[in-house]
């Protein structure tokens, strides 16, 4: 389970970003990349009080905690997580 939580610092609204979520083995050699949309992040009851989140954002100073189950490969040692939003 990765918890991750991502706060909006600004004094605006901002739009969501995706997360990108690199598995690495014991050498930091990235082995797989995992990128989840915010549909696929954001939790349920968050989506559900917050229904116009794709188009409005989250509202300044909005923190937001998630759960994220991960299946590992057998030799994962480690991970990156970072912010990335589409081009």
């Amino acid at each position: 389970m990765l918890r991750v939580e991502i706060q909006n610092r600004l004094a605006i609204p901002i739009l969501l970003p995706n997360l990108e979520i690199s598995l690495t083995d014991a050498e930091e050699s990235e082995i797989k990349v995992i990128l989840l949309s915010p549909k696929e992040w954001l939790p349920a009851s968050w989506q559900e009080s917050h229904p116009d989140f794709l188009k409005i954002g989250a509202p300044s100073g909005e923190i937001i905690q998630a759960e994220l189950p991960i299946s590992l490969p057998t030799n994962a040692a480690g991970y990156r997580l970072r912010v990335a939003y589409p081009q």
